[in-house]
């Protein structure tokens, strides 16, 4: 199984605005693990690619020189993952795309963890009384019951006693009109 080497060390050199790092891998290096790692890379972004010698193998991994630090530990960590990846590559082809799309899921949910949206469940259940119903069902029974025990001259809505009659309406606007009408006061006498 190829990983990488723990006891070597690795390179690092600065390329215009990129860190190029060449880890050295451990173990048996075969022209088709190599294939299917640098497949993997394309197939994924991951800015990776592989070197061999006669005698060693590395991943070249390119990282931006101005990347954070979680970005370019990402990147690290997705040019080992493609290690497994490739050696996984002897398996069922079927399986392994399976595991491959499966591995770039959980790649993106990772990165949008922190950014994770309130699912609708999490919103049903931190709603109003959501979780304690007995206070809202004495609230309606008190709601419903405090009409019932009030005396009959308090009234739940409006009633026909308080609205205004049109008889009583006519009247008010005749005498609004009548004393309009006269020009003069009523206790001032006039010539005839």
């Amino acid at each position: 199984m190829t990983d990488i080497d723990p006891k070597s060390d690795i390179e690092l050199h600065a390329v215009d605005e990129h860190v190029i790092v060449r880890v050295p891998l451990a173990g048996p290096v075969t022209g088709e693990w190599i294939r299917r790692y640098q497949r993997l890379a394309r197939a994924t972004g991951v800015p990776a690619q592989t070197q061999t010698h006669p005698d060693r193998a590395w991943i070249v991994v390119s990282v931006p020189a101005d990347g954070n630090q979680r970005e370019v530990a990402a990147t690290m960590d997705a040019a080992r993952a493609l290690i497994a990846e490739a050696d996984a590559g002897e398996r069922a082809p079927a399986a392994a795309q399976a595991e491959n799309i499966i591995r770039d899921w959980w790649a993106r949910r990772r990165e949008s963890a922190p950014h994770r949206p309130i699912s609708r469940v999490a919103v049903v259940r931190t709603g109003i009384g959501a979780e304690k119903r007995w206070p809202l069902l004495g609230a309606l029974g008190v709601a419903i019951a405090v009409p019932l025990l009030l005396p009959s001259r308090f009234s739940v809505g409006p009633s026909s006693s308080t609205r205004s009659s049109p008889r009583r309406a006519g009247a008010h606007s005749s005498s609004t009109t009548s004393t309009s009408a006269s020009p003069t006061p009523p206790h001032s006498a006039r010539p005839t």
